[in-house]
């Protein structure tokens, strides 16, 4: 269950302020706006379940839920009408669940009055079982808040999964192709995800795949040879990594390149030959793939610039969108910025990058600069006007952890003990392995998937739109 919803007592407190108040012309009558006709419905993803009532006269109002009588947990709040239906998220397949629907009305941005109307009764709900399986998780340690969407790539099922680690939605995917990135829609009314093929493997059918939070809609954009990542702007406009394969001096050099889908149209809007010569700058493995991209990251609320990660290159480079140039380059091949502090990073995957375009952070998921078969996450501050980057931190478990492939790390800001201000959130990919890293790079919070191999993840605070919360 998500503990980042909002708690009704703060609903409750605000209706006792205010229940003697009426707006200019209200009804003191708040009878016709009590909750009347309940249903529930359950949707195609069995934890999804849909809840619908109506009023005699316009109103708010929100449900009220959880896994006992106390509930604990409200949907925000929805908007005036007399037919309204909102969705329950996050639960938990299987179980029972206590609901209620709680009725407002007279709240505007002008004269933010507000009366309690009046409640349903608490009614019970059960949830469905998943069609896929999917495995169970043990959680050790605290203070971990957000919620975790990853593919499970082994079983090629997408899911959410809570703090305590219990999955509360679950798609699995029937293309016979494999999943390696998935995110919530910034709009947050579905899930995104791809499907690719082997790498290095022509992949005419790969795909995006956007699936409603209710399962009911499943709409694939095609891209052929898709790679192993995306990212989703603000506007809604999907840029992906894709094989670029040109005839060089009559060799065949599979570069990488990134697409752009705005309404189901791809174009091609960047490659690695515009920044990078295969005849100077051939890499680790030419013969296969040149390049061999691995990631695809945006720079917080910036998106005039992208940045991929070029695994074959053990390098890092900020791609301008307008220029198709590149700005800056860490790493080895090509590198622009010299590293100091410890050793460079090598055959990386995830990463991710933060902070001012003069001055970023740069967080890594290195594979072997630290050691033969051993994963770890480096952090590098960066200097672009002296051409310079610091690694500043370096962690890695005591035991040792190797993850050849997929693995990425992301910065956060947290508010429960041990996980207050800053911490690092590291996903070990293939060692099955979800971990949160306090300030002083101490384990906090674990999630142990045995055999389970974790593509690249998304970690929202909430699956819930809360820009209609009310009051």
């Amino acid at each position: 269950m998500n503990d980042n919803l909002e708690r009704p007592a703060r609903v409750f407190a605000l209706a006792l302020s205010l229940s003697a108040l009426v707006g200019c012309g209200e009804s003191t009558d708040l009878e016709p706006a009590k909750p009347l006709g309940v249903t529930v419905a359950a949707q195609t993803i069995p934890t999804v379940i849909d809840v619908s009532w109506s009023t005699e006269r316009p109103s708010m109002g929100y449900v009220e839920y959880g896994p006992t009588p106390a509930m604990g947990y409200t949907t925000p709040m929805q908007a005036d009408a007399t037919a309204h239906s909102t969705r329950l998220l996050g639960l938990a397949a299987s179980s029972t669940y206590y609901y209620r629907v709680v009725t407002w009305v007279g709240s505007d941005a002008v004269a933010p009055t507000t009366n309690d109307a009046g409640a349903s009764g608490v009614s019970t709900l059960q949830t469905g079982a998943f069609a896929a399986t999917v495995p169970a998780f043990q959680v050790e340690g605290a203070g971990f808040e957000r919620l975790v969407i990853a593919p499970l790539v082994n079983s090629n099922t997408v899911v959410v999964i809570d703090p305590a680690g219990s999955v509360v939605w679950a798609y699995a995917d029937q293309s016979g192709l494999s999943i390696s990135r998935a995110r919530l829609s910034k709009d947050k009314l579905s899930i995104l995800y791809n499907t690719v093929g082997p790498a290095g493997t022509p992949t005419p059918n790969s795909a995006v795949v956007r699936v409603s939070l209710d399962g009911g809609t499943v709409t694939p954009v095609t891209i052929p040879d898709l790679g192993p990542d995306f990212v989703e702007l603000a506007d809604g406009t999907i840029a992906a990594l894709a094989a670029d394969v040109r005839d060089i001096g009559g060799t065949t050099v599979r570069g990488d390149k990134i697409v752009e889908v705005v309404n189901g149209v791809a174009t091609d809007v960047w490659s690695t030959f515009d920044c990078f010569d295969p005849a100077t700058q051939p890499g680790d493995d030419i013969a296969t793939a040149w390049t061999n991209a691995s990631g695809i990251g945006l720079n917080a609320d910036d998106e005039s610039a992208y940045y991929v990660s070029l695994r074959n290159f053990s390098s890092i480079a900020k791609v301008d969108r307008a220029t198709k140039m590149c700005p800056w380059i860490l790493g080895s091949t090509g590198a622009t910025l010299a590293i100091s502090g410890g050793e460079p990073f090598l055959h990386q995957q995830q990463f991710q990058t933060f902070g001012s375009a003069t001055a970023p952070t740069v967080l890594v998921m290195d594979n072997d600069g630290g050691g033969t078969n051993l994963s770890r996450v480096v952090e590098y501050k960066l200097d672009v006007a002296a051409s310079t980057a610091t690694q500043i931190a370096s962690y890695a478990p005591a035991a040792g952890i190797y993850t050849a492939r997929l693995g990425e790390p992301t910065r956060l800001t947290g508010s429960t003990a041990p996980l207050t201000g800053t911490f690092t959130f590291v996903n070990w990919g293939e060692a099955g392995l979800l971990e949160a890293i306090d300030s002083k790079s101490q384990s906090a919070w674990r999630l142990i998937g045995t055999g389970t191999v974790f593509g690249y993840h998304d970690l929202p605070v909430s699956l819930y739109d809360g820009t209609v919360r009310k009051p």
